[in-house]
């Protein structure tokens, strides 16, 4: 396996891992990605000219996107750890996977264009680049779902108006 594999792989892996080993809530981790990704397009060149000031030389554009897609993420799961309950958790994990697809999916559009078509050439990057607009639709739909199954909403049994006794 190639090191362009390796580094793309840990992207997806390690976040995933870490949602599930710290039971976060699969819905609070797609807000994080998708908000990164908003913030990585649109704040992006504000923040690569004070990476520019810091850093110096090199691709300050393509750094400060990366740190704005993964600064949501890493701060789920620090501060969703357990959102996720005991007897749900299980319900949890399928869409967490498509989630840190989707967050693959999303680095792949950052990380520079020669790892990118390094994972791309192997016989699973090609795979995957082919199946983007899947795990894009798979990731909303598997969310949906679980918001679905288990956010009802409490049904009460409160009389109506009130009754005098």
């Amino acid at each position: 396996m190639s090191s362009a594999s390796l580094v793309v792989l840990a992207i997806g892996l390690v976040p995933c891992l870490l949602a599930i080993a710290l039971r976060v809530n699969a819905i609070l981790l797609f807000v994080s990605v998708v908000g990164g990704n908003l913030l990585a397009w649109s704040f992006a060149a504000d923040a690569a000219i004070v990476l520019q000031s810091i850093m110096g030389g090199g691709d300050s554009v393509m750094v400060s996107r990366l740190i704005l897609q993964f600064i949501p993420v890493m701060m789920m799961l620090l501060l969703a750890r357990k959102t996720a309950g005991k007897n749900s958790a299980i319900l949890h994990i399928v869409p967490i996977m498509f989630v840190c697809a989707l967050l693959l999916v999303y680095s792949l559009e950052i990380v520079p264009a020669s790892l990118a078509n390094d994972f791309k050439n192997t016989e699973t990057g090609h795979q995957f680049a082919q199946a983007r607009n899947i795990i894009i639709g798979a990731a909303v739909i598997s969310q949906l779902l679980l918001i679905w199954s288990t956010h009802r909403p409490e049904r009460s049994h409160k009389k109506h108006g009130k009754h005098k006794a």
